[in-house]
């Protein structure tokens, strides 16, 4: 027997041995491009910035899997992609297959928790600008930038006094007016 055929056999195995434990069988054929559209639409966030994101992440994942029964996708296959993936891509996937589950659309074990990928270091490694190099910097605005240097100059020394992120900065609106705003809140 073939390794490839033998592995596909104890994997089949193993399913069933999991479903027939759980008492409930996986239900349907539907494909992971199609539940992931779905689960989109079914299974919203309420923040509409984890909405977007999760549409974001999930691109991916619809491309790669789109014929896929959702049913066979298996713990070294999503370490796999995961591997190529931003890790908040395989997060997303991990809490769209917790629904599957619980929707009784994957036998399980999720194939997407402790995957052993390496974490994101974050911002423990930053070194801060000392007060002077932060001086020097915002000083540079006004001569590089001309007119628009002395606003730059403001927006640098705010930023970094109340650790606002550049992104953050730079999507900041004017406020909205009208009925039940107030006049000096600004848009995210």
């Amino acid at each position: 027997m073939g390794r490839h055929l033998r592995d596909a056999t104890q994997r089949e195995a193993r399913d069933a041995e999991r479903v027939a434990a759980s008492g409930s069988a996986v239900r349907g054929s539907e494909t992971c491009g199609d539940y992931a559209a779905r689960w989109l639409q079914e299974q919203p966030r309420k923040a509409a910035a984890s909405r977007r994101t999760y549409g974001y992440a999930l691109q991916q994942f619809r491309r790669d899997f789109a014929a896929l029964p959702l049913r066979d996708l298996d713990k070294p296959t999503a370490r796999r992609w995961a591997l190529a993936q931003p890790s908040s891509n395989a997060r997303v996937a991990r809490a769209m297959f917790t629904d599957a589950i619980n929707d009784g659309l994957h036998a399980g074990p999720n194939p997407f928790p402790n995957l052993r990928l390496e974490q994101p270091r974050g911002r423990r490694d930053l070194v801060a600008l000392t007060k002077a190099e932060l001086v020097r910097l915002a000083d540079c605005a006004p001569r590089s930038l001309g007119a628009v240097g002395p606003t730059f100059r403001a927006m640098i020394l705010f930023a970094a006094y109340v650790g606002l992120r550049a992104r953050r900065a730079l999507r900041t609106r004017a406020p909205r007016r009208g009925p039940g705003r107030g006049h000096d809140q600004a848009e995210p």
